[in-house]
This record gives C-alpha cells, sequence and structure tokens, in this order.
C-alpha cells in the first residue's frame, strides 16, 4: 500500500527548513506502476477510529491500523502502538467536489514548451493532462476540474486570469515550471524518471499540505556568529573560523543618512537616464544594459557604483578597523558598489566572490586575501531578500564537498545563514566564503553598499564596469 501520493517533483529554493517528519514509502504496486510507464494507483486511507474517508493530513498507523490526526490526538484513542507518524492525502491534489475529482491539467502548446512531453510526465504523477493551444485554451479550462495550467511565460487568454487552478509558466533559463499564481509548489521540475529521483531525493515528492521547502538543511541561528564591531580580535576570529561574521548596530544613522540619500539620488538618475534611450531601459529585471555607472548583473540585481559623496564617507567607516585587522593596515579598497534587487529579483546560484590563491593545494590558507563588507541601506527582511551565508565554506574541500553534493540533491547540502538585520547592521566575510542574494518578494528595492577590501599585493583581473558612460563623466570604477 503506497503511503504517499506524489504529485510534483519540487526543486527546493529560497529560505529552508528542518526536515522533520519521516521520509515518504514507496510501495511496490507504485514502484512497478512506474517501471512499466503507468500512473501510479491511486491510494487513498480510511480511519479506522471515526471512518472519514480518506484521511487528509495527519496519519498515525501501525501495521493495518490507520488513524486520522483529530482521532490520534484524542487521549481516549492514542495508543502506544500507534506512534508511527505517517502522512496521506488524495492523489495529484484531487479536491473532491459535487462528487468528482479535480486532476485534470492543462498544458499549453508553444514554442519553449514539449507540450507532449509534459503531458507524458504529468500522467506518470497521477493527474490527467490535457493539451491546448492558445485558440483552444479557454475552452479546454472550462469545466471546473482543472487543478494546474502550465503554460510559456507570455502565454495570455481570459481564461487563464479567471481559472481557480494553479497557473505555472515556464522559465527556459532553468528548464523548470514556476507557480505563477495558485498555493501550489513554486517551482515543479520534469524529470522523467521518478524512481531515480526518488532514490535520490526522497524528500523531493510533497503534497498540498506540506511546505515547499521540505528536505532543506535547517537554517543556523546567527547568535553565535555576531559580535560588536568595537572588538576586531573577536570579529577576525569569526571570519577565520567561519568566514563571515554578523556585526549588529555597527554604524550610526549620521553616517547611514547621507549615503542612503545620495544613492538614492544616483539611482533616480540612471533611471531617468535609461529610460530616454531609444528603445526605452526599465528596471525590470529583463532589460540587459552595461554602463560605466550601472550594470545589471543578474535577473533583477544592479551593480552601481558609488558616487564621490559615499566614497568620501567610507574613508572613515566604523568597519575599517576589522578589515584592517583582517588584511592589516596596508590594505587597500577593491571594490565599491551598491548592489541593488528590485522587486522579482530572483535568488543567485551560491558563489564565491574569489576564488583561492592556490587552487587544489591539500593546505587551507586561513588568513584571507580579500574581504567584503556589506552594509544594508534599508531594513533587510526575509521578504526583500537577505543575504544567505554557508559558514566553513571558505574552506576549498568544504565549499567543493557542498557543490558535489548540491549536484546530486537540487537543493543546498549544508545549513546556511540567511542573514536579515536592520539598518545599521553590517556583514563581514572572507571573499572565498559561498554565499547568495536570496530573491526581493517585496514591494520595493533593496540597496547595499557592497564594498571588497584587498591586500596590497593582490589584484582581481576582472573589469567590472565597462567605459560607456550613462551620466556625465564615467565614474571612477
Amino acid at each position: 500500500m503506497s503511503r504517499w501520493a506524489p504529485i510534483f517533483a519540487l526543486v527546493a529554493c529560497g529560505s529552508a527548513m528542518a526536515l522533520t517528519r519521516p521520509q515518504p514509502r514507496v510501495s511496490v504496486a507504485r514502484r512497478a506502476a512506474t517501471l512499466e510507464g503507468l500512473p501510479a494507483p491511486a491510494v487513498e486511507y480510511r480511519c479506522d477510529a471515526c471512518g472519514v474517508d480518506p484521511i487528509v493530513g495527519p496519519r498515525h498507523t501501525s501495521g493495518d491500523v490507520d488513524i486520522c490526526g483529530a482521532c490520534a490526538a484524542s487521549p481516549e484513542l492514542l495508543a502506544p502502538e500507534l506512534a508511527t507518524l505517517d502522512y496521506a492525502a488524495p492523489p495529484a491534489r484531487a479536491v473532491r467536489a459535487s462528487g468528482a475529482t479535480r486532476n485534470r491539467a492543462v498544458v499549453v502548446r508553444g514554442g519553449t514548451i514539449d507540450a507532449d512531453s509534459v503531458a507524458r510526465i504529468l500522467s506518470g504523477r497521477g493527474l490527467r493532462p490535457e493539451i491546448a493551444d492558445l485558440e483552444t485554451l479557454d475552452a479546454a479550462l472550462g469545466g471546473g476540474d482543472v487543478v494546474a495550467v502550465f503554460a510559456g511565460r507570455y502565454d495570455v487568454s481570459p481564461g487563464l486570469d479567471a481559472v481557480a487552478a494553479d497557473v505555472y509558466r515556464w522559465e527556459v533559463a532553468v528548464d523548470k515550471f514556476k507557480l505563477h499564481r495558485g498555493d501550489g509548489p513554486r517551482w515543479v521540475g520534469l524529470d522523467e524518471d521518478q524512481e531515480k529521483c526518488y532514490d535520490t531525493n526522497g524528500w523531493n515528492f510533497i503534497t498540498p499540505e506540506e511546505p515547499t521547502d521540505w528536505g532543506c538543511p535547517p537554517v543556523l541561528d546567527t547568535a553565535p556568529y555576531e559580535c560588536s564591531v568595537d572588538d576586531a580580535r573577536e570579529a577576525k576570529r569569526l571570519v577565520l573560523e567561519h568566514g563571515v561574521a554578523f556585526l549588529r548596530a555597527a554604524v550610526p544613522p549620521s553616517t547611514l543618512d547621507p549615503m542612503a540619500a545620495a544613492m538614492d539620488d544616483r539611482w533616480a538618475a540612471c533611471e531617468a537616464a535609461l529610460r530616454a534611450k531609444r528603445p526605452p531601459l526599465r528596471f525590470n529585471g529583463a532589460d540587459r544594459f552595461e554602463y560605466n555607472e550601472i550594470v545589471h548583473r543578474s535577473d533583477g540585481r544592479y551593480d552601481v557604483i558609488l558616487p564621490e559623496s559615499v566614497r568620501e564617507i567610507i574613508k572613515d567607516a566604523p568597519w575599517l578597523p576589522v578589515v584592517e585587522e583582517l588584511l592589516g593596515d596596508d590594505c587597500v579598497p577593491l571594490y565599491e558598489s551598491a548592489i541593488v534587487s528590485v522587486t522579482g529579483a530572483k535568488a543567485q546560484a551560491p558563489h564565491s566572490d574569489n576564488g583561492h590563491l592556490f587552487p587544489g593545494s591539500e593546505q587551507h590558507v586561513a588568513s584571507p586575501h580579500c574581504v567584503t563588507v556589506v552594509c544594508p541601506l534599508v531594513d533587510v527582511t526575509p521578504e526583500n531578500g537577505p543575504t544567505e551565508f554557508w559558514p566553513g565554506s571558505h574552506h576549498e574541500k568544504v565549499a567543493y564537498k557542498m557543490y558535489e553534493t548540491s549536484k546530486v540533491m537540487n537543493i543546498p547540502s549544508e545549513s546556511s545563514l540567511q542573514l536579515a538585520g536592520n539598518v545599521g547592521d553590517i556583514i563581514v566575510f572572507d571573499t572565498r566564503t559561498v554565499h547568495r542574494g536570496m530573491p526581493n518578494e517585496s514591494s520595493e528595492k533593496r540597496p547595499i553598499l557592497y564594498l571588497a577590501y584587498a591586500r596590497p599585493w593582490y589584484t582581481e583581473g576582472t573589469k567590472n564596469f565597462p567605459d560607456e558612460k550613462l551620466l556625465g563623466a564615467p565614474a571612477r570604477p
């Protein structure tokens, strides 16, 4: 008997959560059906105490006895032998209404989607697919039994706007469907080999009641990585040991306010100059451009050269004693800019800003050759995109192992720090540390100062900003 009704193979991203529920178990019948290319059998469970059929949500089981969550919570019914917690749900996100089951999925045929392959894979996951083109889409969406729609990024129709179902749009860059509207899993991958996917990612099958970030390692508490900006030695210890330090209330408002105002002015000037282009360019995450003052680095993330007024302020920044403790008092600025993530900015891939001086060496070089300071100009929240770090990943062997494991698991394989905080908090990290910017799901942009410092003998060898100017005279790189 199958103990889990798999729907979507989820590629988890965004914030992480501990996997506190047990792994699902796949029955012999399900494995046989999958190997034969047939839909997995639809199995539901009846509560042997109260008779509710099917059980939806928590299910306690022992042998052939199945108890729903409500009955298991009753002191009279909860017996010692009912100790195994499992979960059940109607298959294929089925919704029972008027005697019918909603399990139909509409796939829109288009230039970027292999609709036949998508339909075949969805059928193998318990859904009843139907392929439609844009001319027949509205008719296909009728009937009230549609549970999900899989469309291209730019497909539009009145029926698609109104359908009461999860709507997914194909993201070509990652070969996955992203949830556009609804409460289903945020990402849907289309691995045809379900058994292989289960064997490597048993956590990767979900039911509607379950959060989409199960299976990710737990997020770490920030407290062990925090210290005062006045304790440079402790900050150095944290960076040497973990690759990152979080310094609370490090920068006073008297320093931050003029920098934030200057960056707002620079942003407004760039926005006006971009709109004056023909055709106009916008901060929409899609228009790509590179100028001396501003570069669109990745989806919804813009790298802005600092105005001279901000450069003058940071010459006496309160974090400099920490930087000098790490690099020596002869360290030099390597990179001075602001990273602005706009609404809709996507999560970056985990990466490190600089490589190791002696890659492949058995000996870890403890002292960094570069460190970066992140200084937010607004409060950073889980919604507008904190920076995520993997402590210890400044060690090459740790980073390599993490990357190799994540290739198989499709999610980060180690616990991370997601450093949200208030204006005035800063982050100092070894540039070898693996990190990424998280998505901006708020309604406002999120600007941070991004300042790299290096030992005097180190040069990056990369030109980060081109010569072509957008405003006046070229900004100093």
